[in-house]
């Protein structure tokens, strides 16, 4: 048997480090964390009655947009009561997160090397991607699928692509465009006749209508530019009194991507397809960002940290040491700050 390597072994206990630490946040705190938690619950339980969960009241009022329906659909057998719905957000809780890391590392793991995939576990952990990838929401059910489609990509693999954006647009459309939006513009850019674009545009333009629908007739636009995420979330008055805290605080050392980006321009031809297709998913993700800035930087850290990562690879001897311990500096600030204290917990009996 193969001995592995201090880099795998890190990985490995990442990952457990994440799911005791959310079982002991979910059983400390004694309910989901975070916002969106509630109204998607209350979806799932709109199927499970045999109502349309897309436009059940509660999500119309506040996101005046149909839910898509993958992960109500996925939910509303473990909603036929409210205990069993909430019992089944906590242990999806003490999942989502330490799965969606994992999924990531090994891909990065796969192209660049176990070390990059570790570093990159690390810069995430260290971030805010460690509050919004552990709520029970839509968002984290597409983030499982981001990997997927990125392997897919680089490899040729037409029906798992195909599968997996088609899963991102069901799961969280249309936020998901600005997941796909970067994998289809590469390919386009490399084949513009590849089957495997046209096929996955077309598996996501039924769900796309029927939102646009809406879109068009509740004056939708309007509401997201001028009201943004209705004021309710304490991340959105943070950016707006200080954006540069907020920042700072929620991306942290991730944010040395920005200074690396010209560096990774200069070397484009000896970069690898892996890293090219890095940077056209981390622009495609920038479209949504003029009325969901919260969410861009949530998606926009996963690019961020493996450039991160992949860079401090290059760095001088003499400025690796300080790189890790920042780097272990910032996890450990994320790993001490409880969930609640960056969004308030919701009662769920207001719901229901």
């Amino acid at each position: 048997m193969k001995k592995l390597d201090k880099w795998t072994v890190g990985i490995i206990l990442l990952v457990v480090f994440l799911v005791v630490y959310n079982g002991v946040l979910t059983v400390t705190l004694g309910q989901p964390d975070g916002f969106d938690v509630w109204p998607t619950l209350v979806a799932a339980h709109s199927w499970l009655l045999g109502m349309n969960g897309m436009t059940s009241p509660v999500i119309m009022y506040l996101n005046g947009l149909p839910y898509a329906p993958l992960m109500g659909l996925l939910l509303a057998p473990f909603t036929y009561t409210q205990a069993e719905a909430v019992l089944t957000a906590q242990i999806l809780q003490v999942i989502f997160y330490p799965l969606g890391m994992l999924l990531i590392m090994l891909l990065v793991r796969k192209y660049l090397g176990t070390k990059t995939a570790l570093l990159t576990g690390l810069l995430l952990a260290g971030s805010c991607y460690a509050y919004w990838q552990s709520q029970v929401r839509p968002q984290s059910l597409e983030m499982l699928f981001y990997p997927l489609a990125f392997y897919s990509v680089l490899e040729g693999k037409t029906k798992t692509f195909i599968l997996a954006t088609a899963l991102m647009f069901y799961t969280h459309s249309p936020i998901s465009l600005a997941l796909c939006l970067g994998f289809w513009v590469y390919l386009f850019h490399k084949n513009r006749y590849d089957k495997k674009l046209w096929l996955s545009i077309a598996a996501c333009v039924p769900i796309s209508l029927y939102q646009l629908a809406y879109m068009f007739s509740m004056n939708i636009m309007n509401r997201w530019v001028v009201h943004g995420d209705l004021g309710i979330y304490v991340e959105t008055q943070l950016f707006l009194a200080s954006p540069l805290v907020w920042l700072a605080m929620y991306a942290g050392l991730n944010l040395l991507a920005i200074p690396s980006i010209p560096f990774l321009a200069k070397r484009w031809n000896q970069t690898s397809e892996f890293l090219h297709l890095l940077v056209y998913s981390m622009v495609g993700m920038m479209i949504i960002f003029p009325i969901w800035y919260q969410r861009t930087l949530s998606y926009i850290l996963v690019p961020f940290a493996v450039i991160v990562a992949y860079q401090a690879g290059k760095l001088k001897p003499w400025l690796k040491p300080l790189f890790y311990m920042a780097l272990l500096f910032q996890f450990a600030v994320w790993a001490a700050l409880p969930h609640w204290w960056v969004a308030p917990l919701q009662n769920f009996n207001g719901w229901w």
